[in-house]
């Protein structure tokens, strides 16, 4: 007997091995990071990292794609964390939650820069000095700077905002920066070629940015500012419509969708209604506020060692059963019950309050089995009686 249960248990560990190993832990996606890559380009994808798998043929160039850092002027190699691919699925409107991130804690990525004939790199160095100009649509210039040009020409705030949009991995569309400079006339000003030099002062993403502006006095006397923001990334999140008390199950008129400025991962919640409404709230969740995975609990129809009605169907044929509950269990949840005539062990899905669906590919014989034979018992023992 205990040979047996130590060839089980053995058998049970290598399933798990395996299934880790594949990438498909619990049947979520799954993204495998590599511990060092190499890139010819500023832009790092996901792909170039990590290895991918899913089965979501929409989703996977998604996640191909997927920018999780872009290398700036003078970076050859840097280091990304978990941390850091959390933060682009966030910013690109997928909930980190949903995958299994495993593998290296960190990737070491290189940068293969060739080296430059002569006429590129003079080439080189005019780009280098010429200020990046983001497109332009005509909107409105944001409070602070932004797309602000003046004759044509980009601005200082603009210039700013560009290595900004290219350093933080987040849509173009999503992205605000907001400059704590009270002076707007020296952000308004036009960007000529050579006459600023700006180098970050500290990395450049989510959250409180510095950037100190180097420029010459008529005199030719050096000047160095520094100009600090904000960034953020709006996200669009699921809040409270009206206060929700704890325990109570949230309807779809509890919850809305709707946009907020995301300036830190932790401050990201579900994006999904459908995955709220249903469940029941762990705790008072206030009016306006981001719901996230921790406000939320499932709603427990079956609880272990109730009675519950089990129903399936064979063909054209329902057939409905009373069985015990081995385990709780929410809407759609699957848990495993017990027959209460012949003490089989089946699994089926949560479809109400005691109520669990067995699904018709399930086989089902053992019961049938089970019940022939406890109706053959009870036949041999009438007649067994008769006989006397």
């Amino acid at each position: 007997m205990n040979g047996l249960k130590q060839k089980l248990i053995g058998t049970i560990a290598i399933i798990i091995m395996i299934t880790m190993l594949s990438g498909r832990v619990w049947g979520r996606d799954a993204i495998r990071m590599r511990d060092q890559a190499n890139t010819a380009h500023e832009a790092v994808r996901l792909t170039d990292i990590a290895d991918i798998v899913t089965a979501d043929e929409d989703l996977l160039p998604r996640l191909e794609q997927l920018v999780v850092l872009t290398f700036t002027e003078g970076m050859v190699q840097a280091d990304i964390s978990m941390f850091d691919i959390n933060r682009a699925l966030a910013q690109a409107g997928m909930q980190p939650a949903t995958f299994d991130i495993y593998g290296a804690s960190y990737c070491a990525i290189s940068r293969d820069v060739a080296s430059p004939t002569k006429d590129q790199g003079e080439n080189n160095e005019r780009e280098r000095r010429q200020p990046t100009q983001p497109p332009f649509d005509g909107a409105a210039a944001p409070e602070g700077g932004g797309n602000d040009f003046s004759e044509g020409r980009p601005t200082l705030a603009a210039s700013l905002e560009a290595i900004v949009r290219k350093a933080a991995p987040c849509e173009e569309n999503r992205l605000r920066v907001e400059w704590d400079e009270g002076d707007k006339d020296y952000l308004a000003q036009a960007c000529e070629a050579d006459q600023f030099e700006i180098r970050p002062r500290g990395r450049v993403g989510l959250g409180e940015i510095c950037f100190e502006v180097r420029s010459k006095d008529p005199e030719g006397k050096e000047q160095r500012r520094l100009v600090e923001g904000k960034v953020w990334c709006m996200c669009e999140m699921v809040t409270a419509q009206r206060t929700i008390n704890a325990g109570k199950t949230i309807s779809a008129k509890d919850v809305t969708v709707t946009a907020q400025k995301v300036m830190d991962l932790r401050e990201v919640g579900l994006q999904d209604a459908a995955a709220v409404v249903g469940q029941a709230a762990r705790r008072t969740i206030r009016a306006q506020q981001v719901i996230g995975a921790t406000d939320l609990m499932k709603v427990l129809l079956v609880r272990r060692n109730d009675t519950v009605e089990v129903s399936t169907r064979i063909g054209a044929v329902s057939v409905h059963r009373q069985a015990t509950a081995l385990g709780d269990g929410g809407l759609g949840e699957t848990i495993s019950v017990r027959d209460t005539d012949n003490h089989i062990v089946i699994q089926g899905k949560v479809a109400g309050p005691g109520a669990v669906v067995v699904d018709e590919n399930v086989k089902v014989a053992p019961l049938i089995d089970a019940d022939k034979r406890c109706a053959d018992q009870k036949l041999s023992c009438s007649r067994e009686r008769l006989n006397r």
